[in-house]
């Protein structure tokens, strides 16, 4: 904390704040029982991009996570259950609710050392990416 490299965008009242350990959250992908960390094995950073509606989704994230100057994966988590498999499914929204998420919908990044570098708002999420992106001093891709 207190790095340029860690930080929040907007008020949170709740989940886990920049420079906080990831925490783990039971999932669905398909009909699978996995978890969030079974989605978030390797070595790239991941942005979680969580959502209440798909209809909301951000299609320009997977986009802007390839721009990003380091290797980012995305991960969609979802409230809707169904057959989406490139979507992982909280239909409890226990992810939602541990990670702080409102309805308004939310982005973490976590670097590969299982920590958050940067949370923020769904409909922030282009600026925090290149907030972040310009204080590794580094340009987006």
């Amino acid at each position: 904390r207190g790095s340029p490299l860690v930080f929040d965008v907007g008020k949170w009242n709740a989940g886990p704040a920049a420079g906080e350990r990831a925490p783990d959250a039971p999932l669905r992908q398909g009909d699978n029982a996995i978890t969030l960390f079974e989605r978030m094995r390797g070595t790239a950073h991941r942005l979680l991009v969580f959502i209440t509606d798909e209809k909301n989704i951000a299609h320009d994230l997977f986009a802007r996570a390839s721009e990003l100057p380091f290797p980012c994966e995305t991960v969609v988590i979802g409230t809707n259950t169904r057959e989406d498999t490139t979507i992982s499914y909280d239909p409890a929204r226990h992810a939602h609710a541990l990670y702080g998420v409102t309805e308004a919908g939310a982005i973490y990044l976590v670097r590969p050392d299982g920590y958050i570098g940067m949370r923020a708002p769904l409909a922030d999420a282009a600026v925090a990416l290149k907030r972040y992106s310009d204080n590794l001093g580094i340009a987006l891709r």
